[in-house]
């Protein structure tokens, strides 16, 4: 029995102990997570989460955090592992389910599902054989590289035509980010069809540390290390089971002949770096700062294509839209560019190019043609680059091992690889998550009966979103009415697919993949055949209805998200995992968890961005002007808290959140746990919104002397319990919309007077500030 720091109202005594064995874990694992004997209204993190950050004093050396959904997420993995090491007999026999759903097909459908199984774990099974990625050393890079390349050997001057090609080549065929990204999506304001859409690039940092000399000699190297390693002229080293050094030398040799790629000596692999960086450097100069890309109204910025031709002539806007179009589909006559100023930066940067736009050099004086040449140049190299980096997953160890201290030194801290079927798993999830999905749910959920559950909870928590619209008393009734329209139209996609594809039928997803083949013989065949089917399905999509079933994470994912296009929450199986879904565990405990992250998602259609869409997910500000500028004015208090919450970066340094970056995240945050705890409050007191629902056994927790209340505070917490590195909370805190854990549990529950409430927190501690935030 731990000792409790005064606070919390007890249970009553006379309640007696649940006594069922997930009670019994529940306490255990509450026990093994909270330090009872720190102040909870001093420092909440430290009291929900203290024993565990003692019992966890340091990282893994191959992670960047460590904490409860990272274990969920290690636990998902080893799962899959676990199948993909087995058969699929053994996957059968070890389903739990007392009776196997018939939408499952498991029966019917077992000769194709066994060929789906196959399928998969081909896969996993050539990303796992390093031996063979390894023999093969950088080579099957190079005919990608070349093709690419072969866009610029008209001539030495970079014209329209060769940079369609290149980006053609890159971004359309290879599916990589070149000079600007593009996706395929719903049109905001026609929410019923795709449209492309354009936007700044993925630069290879983040933009801040474009800025940080420190950080950018790290990049030099590893980058000068990467390209010695994959295209330099001279030998290599090797890995363990690779081929001998003269070996890999004469493979480098024979294949960038027969691909017709020149490799590098030293003194070109250094100038070719120090192109590549100072024109990203320039690139992310012209981007905008993430926390300028969260107003979707700011991004909607359709345009004709004469219109995108004549204001941005860097490239062949109607060349390119038609090689993003499926055979016989007609190619879109407009895109949504989302950043126009870069787009104009963007072009102003490279007419400084001798012939990157129709410009004319003709009189330019020797200075000036110089200047163009190594603009050229760079253009090229960040073109040869782009493509190497976006294969290097595929390559050998001694190329990744290169890149490596990018992630370690720089973005993570890491000091370690992550065991090889962890990356598997992910790569496998990447390119075949539906089939891994199945055969997850199969094995670690509860089929389509949990799926009910699990639905259910969600429309009680819905139910209760709807109430709190209700009673928010700075709505007018123009938009109160119109909210609540729109809460009432938000549907649920919940564990696992069943329409496009359903992932319990075998027929059904044997032919959604049916054009993605695998080599048991060649991992990078094999992603290239996966990416052509990538490719074509997102190809497949322009000039076709929007498909409204698509899911946008897998079922084995750890993960929820809020569409606002399709105004739909979707709860994967993946993070309906213990201990944020345990079923059987009281109502205090559960909808401090699950709970929170449903009215997390819920709450999103009513954040910062999701506000601006209405019930049929259309880009349509449907606010009064009076109500507008309350929100606005309820927003500024979130950005000025968060803004005060700090942390150490790398180098001890102070970093301070970006509450303007987080505050669509902070507010669906503040405004999960008021619908969770009301949705709980309403069950566990017989209110309206428990009208139907199995009425809770008000039952304590064993061994431990809290209140449902302060439990439902508790387990919200724990969902959050992590440790982080430095260098990866300041790539999260500069870049992410996401607050750090610590400040995800401490920024609601100052705002929450339920909160203090339950522990009796005096007004003006730390936990029960004065001011506080409040939406709904």
């Amino acid at each position: 029995m731990f000792d409790l720091f005064v606070g919390a109202d007890p249970v009553p005594a006379a309640a007696p102990e649940c006594q069922t064995q997930p009670c019994i874990e529940a306490a255990k694992s509450i026990k093994e997570f909270a330090d009872f004997n720190a102040d909870p209204c001093d420092d909440f993190y430290q009291y929900a989460c203290g024993n565990w950050l003692k019992s966890n004093p340091t990282i893994p050396d191959d992670k960047t955090r460590t904490g409860t959904l990272t274990t969920i997420d290690d636990e998902n993995k080893d799962t899959m592992r676990a199948i993909y090491e087995g058969t699929y007999d053994d996957l059968i026999q070890s389903i739990t389910w007392q009776d196997v759903p018939k939408d499952f097909h498991v029966s019917e459908q077992k000769q194709i599902d066994e060929q789906n199984f196959q399928k998969v774990q081909d896969y996993y099974n050539v990303c796992m054989d390093v031996a063979a990625i390894d023999a093969q050393g950088p080579t099957p890079a190079y005919p990608l590289i070349a093709k690419v390349m072969a866009a610029f050997e008209n001539g030495n001057a970079v014209d329209v035509e060769a940079l369609t090609a290149a980006i053609i080549e890159l971004d359309s065929n290879q599916a990589a980010s070149s000079l600007f990204d593009t996706y395929i999506d719903a049109d905001d304001k026609q929410p019923d069809i795709y449209a492309i859409k354009l936007s700044q690039p993925s630069l290879t940092l983040p933009k801040a540390y474009y800025a940080q000399p420190d950080g950018l000699e790290i990049y030099r190297q590893s980058m000068v290390d990467l390209l010695d390693k994959a295209l330099g002229g001279g030998a290599v080293g090797t890995s363990s089971g690779s081929s001998s050094v003269g070996g890999i030398a004469a493979l480098k040799s024979q294949k960038a002949q027969e691909a017709n790629l020149k490799l590098l000596s030293k003194a070109e692999i250094s100038a070719t770096v120090d192109r590549f960086i100072q024109f990203e450097k320039q690139l992310a100069s012209i981007s905008l700062d993430p926390d300028r890309l969260q107003d979707p109204r700011q991004l909607y910025n359709p345009m004709p294509l004469a219109d995108l031709q004549a204001k941005y002539p860097l490239i062949d806007w109607k060349n390119y839209f038609e090689s993003l179009t499926a055979p016989g589909s007609s190619a879109p006559d407009y895109a949504i560019v989302q950043t126009p100023s870069y787009f104009a930066n963007l072009t102003s940067l490279l007419q400084k190019s001798s012939s990157a736009t129709t410009a004319s050099t003709d009189g330019a004086n020797q200075q000036q043609q110089q200047q163009n040449a190594n603009m050229d140049q760079a253009i090229k190299d960040y073109f040869m680059v782009k493509t190497l980096l976006k294969w290097l997953y595929a390559l050998d160890s001694d190329s990744r091992d290169a890149w490596q201290p990018v992630y370690t030194k720089l973005l993570g801290g890491t000091t370690a690889i992550p065991p090889r079927y962890r990356t598997c798993v992910s790569y496998t999830d990447g390119s075949l998550g539906m089939l891994q999905g199945r055969y997850f749910v199969m094995r670690k959920f509860g089929g389509d009966q949990e799926r009910d559950r699990l639905e259910n909870i969600i429309a009680t928590v819905h139910e209760t979103l709807l109430n709190l619209l209700a009673g928010s008393e700075w709505l007018d009734k123009q938009t109160l009415e119109a909210a609540i329209q729109k809460a009432n139209a938000i549907k649920y996609k919940v564990a696992y697919s069943t329409l496009s594809p359903d992932e319990r039928v075998p027929q059904a997803l044997q032919d959604y993949y049916s054009t993605a083949t695998v080599s048991k013989d060649s991992f990078m065949a094999t992603e290239l055949s996966i990416t052509a089917w990538q490719v074509n399905m997102m190809r497949s999509k322009i000039d076709k209805p929007l498909d409204k079933n698509e899911w946008h994470m897998t079922a084995d994912t750890v993960n929820a998200y809020y569409n606002p296009s399709v105004n739909e929450i979707a709860v994967l199986a993946g993070i309906a995992q213990s201990p944020v879904y345990s079923p059987d565990v009281p109502d205090y405990l559960l909808y401090g968890s699950l709970g929170f992250l449903i009215g997390h998602e819920l709450t999103h259609a009513f954040d910062r961005s999701g506000r601006l869409y209405d019930p049929d997910g259309k880009l349509n500000d449907w606010w009064s002007a009076a109500t507008a500028q309350h929100f606005e004015e309820r927003s500024q208090c979130f950005i000025e808290q968060y803004n005060g919450f700090s942390f150490q970066g790398p180098n001890n340094k102070t970093v301070h959140l970006n509450g303007k970056l987080s505050l669509g995240e902070n507010m669906a945050d503040n405004g999960g746990v008021v619908a969770a705890y009301t949705a709980f409050e309403q069950l566990w007191t017989g209110g309206p919104l428990a009208s139907g629902q199995p009425q809770p056994k008000h039952e304590r927790l064993p061994g431990i002397n809290l209140s449902p209340e302060a439990l439902f505070f508790v387990s919200f917490a724990r969902d959050w319990c992590s440790m982080r590195r430095p260098e990866s909370s300041f790539v999260l805190a500069t870049t992410d919309p996401h607050a750090l854990e610590r400040f995800r549990v401490i920024g609601p529950l100052q705002n929450n007077p339920k909160f203090s409430e339950a522990f009796q927190c005096p007004s003006g501690s730390y936990m029960n500030p004065q001011k506080k935030c409040t939406l709904w």
